[in-house]
């Protein structure tokens, strides 16, 4: 939904489509544009790959695409057919380089820890690794560690730390 806003004052129509895999926030995001937006300036639509492919199958002035490369090649192909311009906004690498003498190793941590937590870590800007001096490997975990501990305690599965979708989702992330 971060693009709705810039497109709007842009002055643009939106038609949101959300993933199937999420139908209870997909259904609240429903609700929630349709009190605030007539539905000739914001539409969401609902469903799985047939909706996809029929949205697809229109001609778009843009189509801003979030998620899998796996699938924004298909959205990709698809919008080529109607000479459609697309945004990717793919999963990327998101390294952290700490250098050896990060003066405050505890905010340091917090931000690390916040970064790579928000949304389960599915965010593109998520960081995927982190690169230190050798001398700093020992401290730099044991903060991290500290703070994720600060944020969700001793056993995360008893925290409100958000949750994966599916069960193939989170394999892919292991």
């Amino acid at each position: 939904l971060g693009v709705l806003v810039p497109a709007l004052c842009a002055g643009n129509v939106v038609v949101i489509k959300l993933s199937e895999l999420c139908q209870a926030v997909s259904s609240c995001i429903k609700r929630i544009v349709g009190e605030y937006f007539p539905p000739e300036i914001v539409s969401v639509v609902e469903g799985g790959i047939p909706q996809n492919t029929a949205l697809m199958a229109q001609p778009w002035d843009l189509v801003f695409f979030t998620g899998s490369g796996r699938v924004g090649k298909i959205i990709a192909k698809a919008a080529a057919e109607t000479l459609t311009p697309v945004v990717l906004e793919l999963g990327g690498k998101s390294p952290v380089v700490i250098d050896k003498d990060v003066p405050e190793l505890k905010v340091m941590a917090n931000r690390i820890a916040w970064g790579k937590t928000i949304n389960s870590g599915q965010t593109c800007v998520a960081p995927d690794y982190m690169v230190c001096h050798k001398d700093q490997v020992s401290a730099v975990s044991k903060a991290i560690v500290a703070q994720l501990e600060t944020m969700f305690g001793k056993d995360p599965s008893k925290s409100d730390f958000s949750r994966i979708v599916t069960t193939n989702h989170a394999q892919r992330l292991y």
